[in-house]
């Protein structure tokens, strides 16, 4: 099952290692993988598709354009199920593969439900493991990669600040300054917004 990692700089493996090639024959599909992934990777409408991926170009051209994109995606994910299009809308199927994001939004809910202050802590650690850096961080100029980055910033933050306030509190100011310092490693920006 290929996973997709999108913490951090891009990355599209199959087994941990990388899948399709880099050339120009796969910008346009890993482009399209990537902003329907950004767009919550549900129901989202082709004529949003086509009017962030090709802006300049008219309707009927737009819609070849996805069209081939969406065939070349199929083909590099092996299966044509995994990008579903139903009445001009295009879902992500998870049963197909999985992705970073997906798993990091998960246990943030998780945690933001729990009480218990060992199952936050180890939420906590899993979310830091996942998060290697912002949403897309090779992809910085893009405007619509903006909104979940910051939401998973965000998220990330409430979670440290929640451990960090539960070590501090009980006693514990070196281990709450060593996972400071790590939050702070992976994600300076993040952590100066916060203002701990």
């Amino acid at each position: 099952m290929p996973s997709v990692r999108t913490l951090g700089n891009f990355r599209l493996l199959s087994h941990d290692e990388p899948l399709g090639g880099v050339g120009k024959a796969q910008r346009r599909p890993l482009e399209l993988l990537k902003l329907l992934i950004a767009y919550g990777g549900t129901q989202v409408s082709v004529s949003r598709i086509t009017d962030a991926l090709w802006p300049r170009i008219d309707g009927d051209s737009a819609h070849r354009s996805f069209t081939s994109a969406l065939h070349r995606l199929r083909k590099l994910l092996g299966e044509d199920r995994a990008v579903l299009l139903h009445e001009g809308k295009v879902t992500l199927d998870r049963r197909y593969f999985w992705v970073d994001v997906w798993a990091f939004e998960a246990l943030a809910s998780e945690l933001e439900a729990a009480s218990e202050p060992a199952r936050v802590e180890k939420l906590a650690d899993k979310m830091l493991a996942l998060y290697a850096g912002p949403f897309m961080a090779d992809d910085a100029d893009a405007p619509w990669y903006l909104q979940p980055r910051e939401r998973m910033r965000t998220r990330l933050a409430r979670a440290m600040k929640r451990v960090l306030r539960h070590w501090q509190e009980g006693g514990e100011a070196e281990r709450a300054r060593a996972g400071y310092e790590k939050w702070l490693e992976i994600d300076a920006a993040l952590v100066q917004r916060a203002r701990i």
